[in-house]
């Protein structure tokens, strides 16, 4: 996984936010990070389709 390191220097200008290949590359990390219980979100999506599928 690669990791999110897009906003971690300065910028003189910042531009609006544009979901592209950058930030693509980087969702993953992303996502964890910024969503609180992302992992067990993904784990109980799994149970509950093993279960009710």
């Amino acid at each position: 996984m690669a990791h999110d390191s897009i906003y971690a220097h300065t910028h003189q200008e910042i531009a609006d936010f544009v979901f592209d290949e950058q930030v693509a590359s980087v969702f993953q990390d992303m996502i964890q990070r910024s969503v609180p219980g992302y992992k067990t979100i993904i784990s109980a999506i799994g149970l509950l389709t093993e279960r009710f599928a």
